[in-house]
């Protein structure tokens, strides 16, 4: 069985790795439209900031790790329509060519939103004036580097302000598109087209409280991955569900999230209570410890935990912390069941009753008035 993947990041390298990891024997090839598959876009902030020292750190793999697999890479090399009644994939790289498929899996991930500003579109409507740079792939982050490498008091803009689903190859094919334009899938990453899945960016995102919705996160990529690069060799996996669990380090700081907001919960049909409150990572006469603020979201009729924000110092494990919440929703408990946890404790990591549970019981206290 030949499988074809397009797009060598998290989606694509993911589906690839599976399928080799069930089936040593298929035929697994990975179209690249660079030559920097497996790279981590979520790594490319550190790498400008000098935090990673070189750009090749941010590859999850290397290319021979990648080839030691037994996957097929085709590097530039850009896949430009899928004739899904022939099986067969047009692709251009140093010429044409039909590359024959017996599975199709789509990873064209998503590209940046450019904002109706003044200047930003250049004459062809593509380009960017000079010091003007979007920031989503290596070749990016290259030229960003050159800006800041090439201009001495230098001045740049970066346009990060959201991305779009990348679906014309798909929808050129034929595949229903869905939330915010996104490829329609199940949640076996199935299109709806013969043999052709999807999975990453470019999908919709199957969420666990609202449905079916739209939230590219490399976390959810390379879970779905794994659930095409399965099922494109017969399996049966489901896709288990997004809750938006999020963390960005900002300087010192770290804000965490996951589940829903208010504004998110109440169209959903929950009536939603949000309280917030504040308790240390630790016992305070231990030294070192730091306040975390906390936003805890619960449905006011069932109890149910609904989410979760948190901001604190980067060293009070907010990120962990936030990862007990989102196992709390996943498995739909009470924001009491929360409360109810077994956690650790030790006086230099903890306190008796864990920070999240204290902002449980701050929701329960503020609610049974």
């Amino acid at each position: 069985m030949h499988l074809v993947m397009i797009g060598g990041s998290d989606a694509g390298i993911s589906a690839a790795l599976r399928a080799r990891e069930l089936d040593p024997g298929a035929d697994v090839t990975v179209v690249v439209a660079d030559a920097y598959p497996n790279f981590s876009i979520c790594g490319i902030p550190y790498y400008l900031s000098g935090e990673v020292g070189h750009w090749r750190n941010l590859a999850h793999r290397t290319i021979a790790d990648l080839e030691a697999t037994g996957m097929r890479l085709r590097l530039d090399t850009t896949a430009r329509r899928v004739d899904v009644a022939a099986r067969k994939l047009l692709i251009t790289g140093g010429g044409e060519e039909l590359l024959g498929y017996d599975k199709l899996i789509v990873g064209t991930g998503a590209v940046p939103v450019r904002p109706s500003i003044g200047g930003l579109a250049g004459p062809d409507g593509l380009g960017v004036p000079d010091g003007v740079h979007l920031l989503h792939s290596m070749g990016d982050t290259f030229a960003v580097m050159r800006t800041l490498e090439d201009a001495a008091p230098a001045d740049m803009v970066l346009v990060v302000v959201g991305v779009r689903p990348e679906t014309t190859l798909a929808a050129e094919a034929g595949a229903t598109l869905g939330v915010k334009g996104a490829i329609a899938i199940d949640t076996q990453m199935r299109t709806g087209l013969p043999d052709v899945f999807a999975a990453g960016d470019c999908v919709v995102t199957h969420h666990r409280l609202l449905g079916v919705t739209y939230l590219p996160l490399g976390t959810t990529a390379h879970k779905q991955g794994r659930v095409a690069g399965e099922n494109a060799l017969g399996g049966n996996r489901q896709f288990a569900g997004s809750l938006g669990t999020q963390v960005v380090k900002i300087f010192d700081q770290a804000a965490a999230r996951t589940g829903l907001r208010d504004h998110e919960a109440a169209p959903a049909g929950f009536d939603p209570v949000t309280v917030e409150s504040q308790a240390d990572d630790h016992k305070a006469y231990y030294p070192g410890s730091h306040k975390i603020t906390m936003r805890v979201t619960g449905d006011r009729e069932t109890g149910r935990l609904l989410g979760m924000q948190l901001f604190g110092h980067k060293n009070a494990e907010i990120a962990k912390r936030i990862d007990i919440a989102a196992t709390a929703i996943f498995h739909g408990m009470t924001v009491d069941g929360l409360s109810d946890l077994d956690l650790s404790y030790t006086p230099p990591l903890g306190s008796p009753w864990e920070a999240v549970q204290m902002g449980a019981q701050a929701w329960i206290h503020a609610t049974q008035r």
